[in-house]
């Protein structure tokens, strides 16, 4: 009687660690998402964004942690040290090297790839054919409290983002497509003033 318990008890346990193992969980989705865009050469996603500014739509070009922004309003580059960044209604271009924290304002999908080390996550109720992962800030003070990644169960590419600031103001993604392509070359990635030949280059460095 006893061993016919012991074992019981042995194979409920068993069930149980294989069962937690087996499932997902925030960490590892957003995991499988970050290797998704850290593995392609480079990564072009077409997304809606909308926060309390308005709303407008846009194309960011990653490469590995080097990107660029194009939007009706706002277009930003970034070479992996220094970032300029084109605000269309000043005809200006900001020039700064922005920190960690700073680089998730200007490219949301940086929310994904440095998850691990600013966020806790866990996994929110899921849809059909979407997991939905919450992020919270691990640091008091960052300038984004949380965020929820909504990414496709099928494909793994994150589908929409909201992200929450320290004020309390919200931005809201809505991704229509992610495309895979070719590396790029560094170029791509710097700021060429013949785009924008009258614009005042502010620098911030």
């Amino acid at each position: 009687m006893k061993l016919t318990k012991i074992l019981t008890t042995v194979i409920f346990i068993l069930t149980a660690w294989t069962s937690a193992l087996s499932a997902d969980n925030g960490y590892d989705i957003m995991s499988r998402c970050a290797a998704k865009f850290r593995d392609a050469p480079s990564v072009r996603v077409d997304f809606a964004i909308a926060h309390s500014a308005g709303s407008d739509n846009g194309m960011l070009i990653m490469s590995k942690r080097l990107f660029k922004v194009e939007s009706p309003s706002i277009s930003i580059w970034f070479d992996g040290k220094t970032q300029w960044t084109y605000v269309t209604d000043n005809n200006e271009v900001n020039v700064t090297e922005p920190t960690g924290e700073e680089l998730m304002e200007s490219n949301p999908f940086e929310v994904i790839s440095m998850f691990g080390t600013h966020f806790n996550c866990r996994t929110l109720q899921s849809s059909p054919g979407n997991n939905i992962v919450e992020l919270v800030s691990k640091m008091p003070g960052m300038s984004i409290s949380s965020a929820k990644v909504t990414i496709s169960k099928s494909t793994g590419w994150p589908t929409a983002m909201t992200i929450v600031f320290d004020g309390g103001n919200s931005t809201s993604i809505s991704i229509n497509k992610v495309t895979v392509g070719q590396a790029l070359p560094a170029s791509q990635f710097k700021y060429d003033r013949s785009l924008h030949p009258k614009a005042e280059i502010i620098d911030l460095r």
